[in-house]
C-alpha cells in the first residue's frame, strides 16, 4: 500500500478529513530468475491451458451471437437426428426378430420333416422284414444293405430295385430335395410290389 502522491507537486494528496489517501500496487514478489525459468518450463502447459481459456470464450460468445432462429433450427437438427437413429434402431431390431423367426421356423420345418420321413421309413422296414424278414444291422448303410439284399436269393429282383427308388427318394426328401408326399406315394408302391 502507498500513499497517493499529487503527480505535479510531488506532494502527498489527503482526503477531505486531512487524512494521507493510499493506494493498492499490484507486484509478483517471485525474484524475476526462477520466475522467467517457470514460464519457460510450463510453456507448453500454458499454451495448452490458454487455447482452452480461448476455445471457451469463443464458443461462449458464438452461442451468445447465434439468432434464435439459427439455435432453434440446430436444436430441432439434432432432436431430428436422435428421433432418426431411434427409428433405425427400431427397424433393425424389427429386421433381425423376423430373421430369427424365419431361422425357428425352418428348424421347426425340418424337425417334422424329418420325423415324418422316419415315420415313412419305419414303416418301409417294417414292410421288408415282414414279406422277407430283411433286417437292417445297426451300423449298416443303406448301399451296404442292397448289396446284401442282392445276395439273398429269396428276395426278387423287383423288390432291390423298388427297395433302391424307395431310399433314393428317402434321402432326397429327408434332406429337402424333393417334397414328403412323394416319399409316401412311393411306400405304397414298394409295399403294393411286395
Amino acid at each position: 500500500c502507498l500513499p497517493v502522491m499529487d503527480k505535479t507537486t510531488g506532494k502527498n494528496l489527503t482526503d477531505m478529513s486531512g487524512d494521507k489517501m493510499y493506494k493498492w500496487v499490484r507486484f509478483d514478489p517471485t525474484p524475476p530468475d526462477s520466475r522467467m525459468m517457470a514460464i519457460d518450463k510450463d510453456n507448453q502447459i500454458n499454451k495448452i491451458a490458454d487455447w482452452m481459456w480461448c476455445a471457451q470464450k469463443r464458443f461462449r460468445a458464438f452461442i451468445l451471437n447465434i439468432e434464435t432462429k439459427t439455435l432453434v433450427n440446430i436444436l430441432f437438427f439434432m432432436m431430428g437426428s436422435l428421433i432418426l437413429v431411434e427409428v433405425f434402431k427400431k427397424i433393425i431390431n424389427a429386421y433381425l426378430k423376423k430373421r430369427k423367426r424365419k431361422k425357428e421356423l425352418v428348424v421347426v420345418k425340418n424337425d417334422k420333416r424329418k420325423d415324418m420321413c422316419f415315420r415313412v421309413y419305419i414303416k418301409f422296414s417294417e414292410a421288408l422284414k415282414m414279406k422277407y424278414g430283411v433286417s437292417f444291422n445297426e451300423t449298416e448303410t443303406d448301399g451296404e444293405m442292397i448289396a446284401r439284399l442282392r445276395k439273398e436269393e429269396e428276395v426278387p429282383v423287383n423288390i432291390i430295385s423298388l427297395t433302391e427308388t424307395f431310399l433314393m427318394k428317402y434321402h432326397a426328401a429327408r434332406f429337402g430335395l424333393k417334397e414328403i408326399a412323394d416319399l409316401g406315394s412311393n411306400l405304397e408302391n414298394f409295399v403294393n410290389g411286395c
